[in-house]
């Protein structure tokens, strides 16, 4: 009985060793993504830690991605236009330094893939329609605050997608941190 107690005990503690070590790993790339210091703290929390301080300065980091960058821009202009009296002004800033609040969003290049996609359907001559290729890849994406002390992740995902529909994932992502912030500190 000790021994299977001593087991998964040492599993257990394995499994949070890996645990932190991936967390160290995703925390320096993306000191190394925004170009920061190795020694720049980062830490998580609720996307209800949104900066307070207004106008929300934004920095936008997409990897090239026109898709993701228009769809924030999308959201920003709307907020500036329809939405300030709720969530508060906001602008896009041109670099890190400036920012309180950075949206990156970003593809694992190597997680690219060509896969075939089932067609369900027949062609007009009468021949059925054979398959369609369709590129899927791994994206990844946060939204961090900057404070006097360092990052903090307010919100983040890892997702595999068709890189044939629209990339709304950053914008989901800054949208839901919008919408948990406290009634009050929005404005």
């Amino acid at each position: 009985m000790q021994l299977r107690i001593a087991i998964v005990i040492a599993i257990l503690a394995s499994s949070e060793v890996i645990a932190a070590q991936k967390t160290g790993d995703e925390f320096a790339e993306l000191r190394q993504l925004l170009g920061v210091p190795a020694s720049t703290p980062v830490t998580k929390a609720k996307p209800s830690a949104l900066p307070a301080e207004r106008p929300l300065r934004i920095y936008i980091s997409t990897a090239g991605d026109p898709d993701a960058m228009n769809q924030l821009n999308r959201l920003i202009r709307q907020i500036s236009e329809k939405d300030a009296g709720k969530y508060g002004p906001a602008s896009v800033v041109d670099s890190v330094s400036e920012a309180n609040l950075i949206l990156v969003h970003y593809e694992m290049q190597s997680k690219r893939r060509q896969e075939a996609e089932p067609a369900m359907g027949m062609d007009p001559k009468g021949g059925s329609v054979g398959q369609r290729q369709r590129t899927t890849t791994e994206i990844d994406g946060y939204v961090v605050a900057r404070s006097a002390t360092g990052l903090i992740i307010l919100d983040q995902y890892s997702r595999r997608v068709d890189l044939n529909t629209p990339r709304t994932e950053l914008r989901d992502a800054f949208l839901k941190v919008l919408k948990a912030a406290p009634k009050g500190q929005e404005k």
